[in-house]
């Protein structure tokens, strides 16, 4: 019939298959150093991500590192866990890409975010 043959020559939607996985990019600041770390694994544990992070900054020990970042309310919080770090990105979801902008604090002194930028 016509109509086969009409349907048969529509143009099919391009629907690429969906990502499971975000590419998520983490801009990461150790005092003035800076690094900008991309990964795609939503499900990376928080011992991991210190540990990716760690590798990356010359003397970072994973012992006494922690990762922090700044809310939407501009309060620096401290992770700790994996469910932390799930916030966090949940956090920065809607944007595209994805950049998450943590701290990298290591001994036991406070982890020094930059001063917020009066508005």
């Amino acid at each position: 019939s016509n109509l086969g043959v009409f349907l048969e020559n529509q143009p099919q939607p391009q629907n690429p298959t969906p990502k499971l996985n975000m590419s998520i990019v983490l801009k990461v600041s150790r005092g003035d150093d800076l690094r900008r770390i991309l990964f795609d694994e939503l499900d990376l544990s928080y011992e991991n991500i210190l540990a990716l992070v760690c590798s990356r900054f010359e003397g970072a020990d994973v012992g006494n590192a922690r990762l922090s970042y700044m809310d939407e309310d501009g309060d620096v919080i401290t992770m700790g866990s994996t469910e932390e770090f799930q916030e966090a990105v949940r956090l920065v979801s809607h944007k595209s890409p994805v950049v998450l902008r943590l701290n990298l604090a290591c001994g036991s002194g406070p982890s020094s975010f930059p001063p917020r930028p009066s508005s």
